[in-house]
């Protein structure tokens, strides 16, 4: 949601730009963390994990990614794995979208 994204940083593409530098190297490594600790079956890291990450793709409207962070955050809560496979791969998913719809949305602005 580009205008979600947009409000978020009151306008201002250049912090938008900088907010997605950070996320393009965290949600990595959180996505990492996400599907380690679905393979584990630890609940514990997967909800940390994940409520981190939903925050990063809630500053960008990102709004499927959101959903699925918080589908499996509530898993990890829940103890419960028996989904956590596929909604895995659709927030990994989910997150590419996304890095791709922001370096689009950015380098035509002019920004990136």
């Amino acid at each position: 949601d580009r205008a979600a994204a947009l409000d978020r940083v009151e306008g201002d593409r250049e912090l938008l730009q900088k907010m997605f530098a950070l996320f393009s190297k965290q949600s990595q490594k959180l996505l990492g963390e996400i599907r380690d600790a679905s393979d584990r079956r630890d609940g514990q890291a997967l909800e940390r994990a994940c409520h981190k990450l939903k925050g990063s793709v809630g500053n960008f409207g990102a709004h499927e990614a959101f959903a699925a962070a918080l589908r499996l955050e509530v898993m990890g809560r829940e103890v419960d794995f028996a989904q956590s496979e596929e909604t895995c791969t659709k927030l990994e998913k989910d997150v590419v979208c996304l890095g791709r719809a922001l370096t689009e949305f950015l380098t035509l602005d002019g920004v990136a």
